[in-house]
């Protein structure tokens, strides 16, 4: 291939080589060399070998060879800076590069993390689960009811011990005869308000955590797979032994407890233990396929569920991200959303409180099943042990219970 250029194209490529040359260990990138070349006006240089050597032979034959000294009649030059523009977006690409290679790392490190807790918490769910199914299960669904009932299941943190804080305790094994006195206490206000339709409504913070703190895991009776296992075997069994009795409608979102990475700084969005807790729930009601027990799957990014019951509007979430002291916060949610809520429902303070918001709204803070311990003590924090129930009348009347469970 014949390449044809003129002495003006010979003198600038080589000038040009020369500058590339002598950033770059004496070694010439061509296409950074065609790019400065079509800056300078010349659009006929190029990338083949015959081109290349044309300018190494007229560089040879003017005598212009590679030199440092010479290199310095260039700086004085507008070249220069074009040169050093280069210079500093390959200096930024790599920069950006390991930025990104250090990020990937980074995630390697979490996903692999990830993997390992996943497979233990198969271990220990199939360890866990009891896969024996109740005959009610099969049950008919039962009439619907005028009256509609909510019951409120937040900040059980499973897995965390308290002894003889202030008179209370706490471990797994008092959390699973809280739960049971949980469930007859609801029973028996369904009986009273004649509710054949319940929904369960979970607000997070299930399971304790391990590395939330740095001494956190002393407070801990078992590890974090331990704690979704049994987390989601508790939760199931109380859904399961509910619909004896009443159709259950059920739905969970996360707390801050329930988060994969103890430091909420490099928490992935979404990824977080009822993930896992929904997704084992669901899949066991599939198998079962109980006609009085519809499980609703929340997204991993959700953190609020939204209920109409009776011409009342309910919004529901963890907490830690709302500003529930905010006097006006029905009304701020309402806006934010752009949709009118009469009630407005949060756990994460672990104290039960009712008051009235504007335009007869109301909101309710719901407490732990828990109760207190060492921490909410330095807030001078003492409630007792509580969950909480709301009775939604036909004739639109909000009734809110709270039940105490702290006699256990």
């Amino acid at each position: 291939m014949i390449v044809e250029v003129s002495k003006d194209h010979l003198d600038k490529a080589v000038d040009i080589k020369l500058a590339l040359q002598d950033i770059s260990n004496r070694r010439c990138n061509w296409s950074q060399h065609q790019q400065m070349m079509e800056e300078e006006g010349f659009d006929n240089s190029d990338l083949n070998e015959s081109y290349r050597c044309m300018i190494k032979d007229y560089q040879k034959e003017i005598g212009k060879l590679h030199s440092l000294p010479k290199h310095a009649d260039l700086i004085a030059s507008s070249k220069l800076d074009r040169i050093q523009q280069i210079v500093g977006e390959v200096r930024f690409e790599k920069t950006a590069n390991q930025d990104l290679l250090r990020e990937i790392n980074k995630n390697l490190r979490e996903l692999s993390r990830t993997a390992v807790l996943a497979d233990e918490f198969r271990n220990i769910l199939l360890d866990e689960m009891d896969f024996s199914v109740p005959h009610y299960v099969y049950n008919p669904v039962l009439p619907n009811s005028r009256n509609k009932g909510i019951c409120i299941i937040t900040d059980w943190h499973i897995g965390v011990v308290v002894n003889n804080c202030l008179g209370n305790n706490y471990n797994y094994e008092i959390a699973q005869k809280r739960v049971n006195k949980l469930k007859q206490e609801v029973l028996d206000y369904c009986r009273l308000y004649s509710i054949n339709d319940l929904y369960v409504v979970g607000c997070g913070d299930f399971i304790e955590h391990i590395s939330m703190r740095k001494n956190q895991s002393q407070d801990c009776e078992f590890g974090k797979s331990m704690q979704i296992a049994k987390a989601q075997k508790l939760i199931l069994d109380f859904l399961v032994s509910l619909s004896e009795y009443v159709n259950i409608t059920a739905e969970l979102i996360p707390g801050n407890h329930d988060r994969e990475n103890g430091d909420k700084t490099a928490n992935f969005d979404g990824d977080n233990a009822n993930v896992t807790i929904n997704e084992g729930i669901e899949d066991m009601l599939e198998l079962i396929n109980s006609p009085r027990l519809q499980f609703i799957k929340s997204k991993p990014h959700q953190t609020s569920i939204e209920l109409e019951l009776n011409g009342k509007k309910f919004k529901f979430v963890h907490g830690d991200k709302h500003k529930t002291k905010n006097k006006h916060i029905l009304k701020t949610q309402s806006s934010l959303d752009r949709e009118f809520y009469d009630v407005f429902v949060h756990g994460h303070l672990h104290n039960w409180y009712t008051r009235d918001d504007d335009h007869g709204g109301m909101v309710v803070g719901v407490g732990c099943l828990m109760g207190r311990n060492n921490y909410s003590k330095e807030m001078e924090c003492a409630t007792d042990a509580s969950q909480g129930m709301i009775v939604v009348r036909e004739d639109s009347a909000i009734i809110p219970i709270p039940i105490n469970l702290q006699i256990i």
